[in-house]
Parts: C-alpha cells; sequence; structure tokens
C-alpha cells in the first residue's frame, strides 16, 4: 500500500532532483548550440524596399575584415495572402560576385525578422566584404501581389556599405535592415553575457516552461515571507535551482530584445 505521507515528504526532493537534471542537460545544451555574437551595429529599417519579383531585387555589401562572418539577420515583410511564397537569398564575395552561400526561406503573413546561419565564411573566402541579397526564386516566383519587401534606412546608419537594388547601388546613404554575427565558442559567448549581445538558439516551450517556473517559485518565497514562515531548505533549494535553470535555458529575447523569429539556413 502506497504511503501517502511518505510521497508527500519525498516530493519536494524529487522534484530537485528533476531540477539538478534540467540544470545538467542545459549546461550539455550550452556545449552543443551554436552560439552567436553580434558584429558592429545593427540596422533597424523605418522603410520598405519592393515589392520582390522577377525585376527586382535588393542587396547590401557588408564589410567584415577578419571576422568569419556565420549569420546575418534581415527584415522581410510579405503582405500578400498567397500559400507557399518564399525568397531566395544569397551571399556573395564583393566586388567578384562569386556566390559563396545560398538557399531560400519560405515568408510568413506580416513583418519579422530572418536569421540566416551557414558555414563560416572565412576573411579568405569574403576578401573582407560580402554582398548578400533577397530576390524571387525563378520558379514559383514572387510576384507583386505577395508584396514582398525588405526594411531599409535612411541617414547612412552602416559606413561600411551600401544598400543595392537590381544588382545597382542605391542612394550612398541608405543601408537595409540587418544584423551581422561571427560564431562563438561557449567561453565566448559566456563573456558576451555581460555585453547583452549573446545569441544562442531559442526553444519556445522550454523558454515559457522557465518564466512561469521562475515566477511560481518567487511567489511561494514571497508567501512564505510574508506569512512569516521560516525558509526550509527544501523551498530554497528549488527556488535557488528553478532561477539557475531559467538562466541556463536564457530565452534570445532577454539576451537580444531585437529577437529574431524565423530561422533559415544557407549552404
Amino acid at each position: 500500500m502506497i504511503d501517502r505521507d511518505r510521497l508527500l515528504r519525498l516530493g519536494p526532493w524529487m522534484l530537485l532532483l528533476v531540477l539538478v537534471g534540467v540544470c545538467l542537460l542545459s549546461l550539455i545544451r550550452w556545449t552543443n548550440t551554436p552560439w552567436f555574437s553580434q558584429i558592429g551595429n545593427p540596422v533597424t529599417g523605418s522603410f520598405s524596399a519592393g515589392p520582390i519579383n522577377h525585376f527586382f531585387s535588393v542587396g547590401q555589401t557588408l564589410t567584415t575584415g577578419d571576422a568569419e562572418i556565420a549569420r546575418v539577420d534581415m527584415k522581410i515583410t510579405r503582405g500578400g495572402g498567397r500559400d507557399g511564397a518564399f525568397a531566395q537569398v544569397e551571399v556573395k564575395g564583393f566586388p567578384n560576385g562569386r556566390s559563396l552561400r545560398s538557399g531560400s526561406v519560405q515568408l510568413l503573413q506580416g513583418a519579422a525578422w530572418y536569421s540566416f546561419t551557414f558555414p563560416p565564411i572565412t576573411a579568405d573566402e569574403s576578401g573582407g566584404k560580402l554582398l548578400i541579397e533577397v530576390r524571387s526564386l525563378p520558379e514559383n516566383g514572387l510576384g507583386d501581389r505577395d508584396l514582398v519587401s525588405v526594411s531599409y534606412q535612411h541617414g547612412d546608419p552602416y559606413a561600411g556599405g551600401q544598400m543595392y537594388i537590381r544588382g545597382r547601388p542605391a542612394r550612398p546613404d541608405w543601408d537595409l535592415a540587418f544584423r551581422m554575427y561571427q560564431a562563438v565558442g561557449l567561453r565566448d559567448a559566456l563573456a558576451a553575457i555581460g555585453r547583452w549581445r549573446l545569441v544562442g538558439a531559442e526553444v519556445p516551450w522550454l523558454t515559457a516552461l522557465s518564466v512561469t517556473s521562475a515566477l511560481c517559485a518567487l511567489v511561494l518565497l514571497a508567501r512564505r515571507r510574508t506569512e512569516g514562515q521560516s525558509i526550509q531548505l527544501w523551498t530554497s533549494m528549488f527556488v535557488a535551482l528553478v532561477l539557475l535553470a531559467f538562466v541556463l535555458h536564457m530565452p534570445e529575447a532577454i539576451a537580444n530584445p531585437a529577437i529574431t523569429t524565423v530561422y533559415a539556413g544557407l549552404q
């Protein structure tokens, strides 16, 4: 027969063991997750360049220097209601135009930041400068009715490059909205937390669970304090482990307020 009182006594400690396991799995995940550190200042777009179609494409030159670029984010908007709208994204050497990485992404309805990750492009490959282009696919291409546009900004917010339209330079003070990153190791990623420029893989359900657990733990701790009850050892351990699990699964929304919503890989 099951001893109910014994189960109630063992319950908190079993929960603590589960939380310890979550923390250990978090640490393992940190060692295997590709982490990125932002290079330079991001450009936020207030204007729209488009619509993207067979005859209209946009691009942006990027100065990479000696850095190995492994991710570029761009802000793309789709206003049309057609299902299955795809855009092609290509990273080229500049000014030689040699294709280095390319791929396609299915576009969501509305505006979103799209994160394009790819095998790192070395300085030898890029020559210190890149051109990233967004255009229509040759087949099942974008049309005017898809209302696809890419955000850009006036005022020359990025001195290291320039916006391109239809393969030609646009006005010298125009730049596409973008964020550029290099891949970093775990040690560099930990150091980047203090600079609020850490970006890792986002796991939405785990993020929601972590936030909820952390809030519940803090409410439990505050309730015991307000009721004048002494804080038991298991309560303190529970709160500490929940907060630790939350920190280890720190969502990108906290590490980088300008959160990317859509991830896509280029090859």
